[in-house]
């Protein structure tokens, strides 16, 4: 039964770092390197005022979100263990090509539609998530 639960807290902290991390670095990058509203739904007069205030709310909110991502870094780091901390790294820049790659594009990557990755970037991605998969299994373990 040990063993199981075990196995269960692995799963419940990879899903939940890897839900976090891969969100949280969205938000900073997308705030950061947005291509703009959709002006089609406002109306003429508001425009200019959505224009206007469009950046420097993006900025704001930006910086808000990067300073949440250094609070979990932080989070993790100082209240559990630093493997937690150095995985979920990890797995952000494991996401931030495929990310600016959306966001260049417009649009979102599914099966059909996404960037034809080399097999090197493809093999040193599955080696990333391996190894951060390895790193919350240490981490469980010492926690």
């Amino acid at each position: 039964m040990n063993i199981v639960w075990i196995l269960l807290k692995i799963g419940l902290w990879y899903f939940a770092l890897m839900y976090l991390s891969i969100n949280l670095i969205g938000i900073v990058l997308r705030c950061f390197f947005i291509r703009g509203l959709g002006m089609d739904n406002i109306r003429n007069d508001y425009k200019v005022i959505v224009e206007l205030n469009n950046n420097k709310t993006q900025i704001f909110f930006g910086f808000i979100a990067a300073l949440l991502v250094c609070l979990f870094l932080y989070f993790l780091f100082y209240k559990f263990h630093w493997g937690f901390a150095l995985a979920s790294i990890i797995m952000m820049s494991t996401r931030v090509p495929d990310l600016l790659w959306e966001i260049k594009k417009n649009q979102k990557i599914t099966k059909e539609y996404g960037p034809i990755s080399s097999s090197l970037s493809s093999t040193l991605g599955l080696f990333l998530e391996l190894g951060v998969a390895v790193l919350v299994c240490y981490s469980v373990y010492k926690s």
